[in-house]
């Protein structure tokens, strides 16, 4: 049976990349080619006749003539991720979780490609982040016709707005199972790959993944991890911040508590 899917998000490179490595190659396009014999039939029929019976055979022929058509079907991102999928499926090398327990959850391995049942939530501090850089020039047009602006308030868009600016292009989420939302994926979306606005990212929808590493229910993931600038904090300025994220009540998931998986997200969707 054919799946249909709606893609809220596709990393097309990514899709490329795999499909190169399992195919020996990649290809954009490919060339069809059909034959169909068109025509009309002659029939006859011979026999002979005696008491009321009849008794005969039929002969006949096709007339007609023969037709070629040839075509070229382009590969569309989402041909080629039906494409990956049907092939990592028939070698059984893509892991389908639609329930999570303690014990399926330790079976997961980093490296592990998955296709998951999740509720997605985009983070609050990349939607604060965005905020702010669309904030700050609006703000500077406010200053210009002289509307005044609480300096608390600006300073705060600015921090936020140069965040966002570290962040890049790459937008955090975090996935979790419905019926068992100890249980999380973490990773970042990037704009390029999006296929709807980011609002319509949150909710149920089907995450395909790869696992780069797993943190125990001990560990925790903050958004710092996702800001290539900041990994490399010493230790107590890290943890300063880390304790400031934790008790910001506007932004309640800056701080994401173990069981979770880390992934490179493929695909999202419905």
């Amino acid at each position: 049976m054919a799946v249909l899917r709606q893609f809220l998000y596709l990393d097309t490179d990514l899709v490329r990349q795999f499909l190169a490595q399992l195919e020996g190659g990649a290809y954009e396009q490919e060339a069809q080619r059909t034959r169909e014999l068109r025509g009309r039939d002659t029939r006859g029929e011979l026999g002979a006749s005696g008491l009321g019976a009849r008794a005969g055979i039929r002969a006949g022929r096709t007339s007609g003539q023969e037709e070629e058509v040839e075509r070229t079907v382009q590969q569309t991102p989402e041909a080629a991720y039906a494409r990956l999928y049907d092939l990592l499926n028939a070698r059984q090398a893509i892991q389908w979780l639609e329930a999570f327990d303690a014990a399926i959850w330790d079976q997961l391995r980093r490296g592990e490609l998955i296709e998951a049942e999740t509720v997605v939530a985009v983070s609050t501090f990349a939607r604060y982040a965005q905020l702010g850089q669309q904030m700050g020039p609006l703000m500077d047009v406010m200053q210009a016709f002289g509307e005044p602006v609480d300096d608390e308030a600006k300073a705060a868009l600015a921090m936020l707005g140069n965040v966002g600016q570290m962040l890049g292009s790459a937008t955090p989420f975090v996935g979790r199972a419905p019926g068992a939302p100890e249980f999380k994926f973490v990773g970042s979306v990037t704009e390029a790959g999006l296929r709807v606005d980011l609002d319509q990212l949150d909710g149920e929808a089907t995450l395909a993944a790869k696992i780069q590493r797993k943190l125990s229910a001990d560990e925790r993931y903050t958004i710092l991890d996702f800001i290539p600038g900041l990994r490399g904090l010493a230790a107590h300025e890290r943890s300063e911040m880390e304790k400031d994220l934790t008790n910001s009540p506007e932004m309640p998931d800056m701080v994401i508590e173990g069981p979770l998986a880390v992934v490179t997200p493929i695909a999202i969707y419905r």
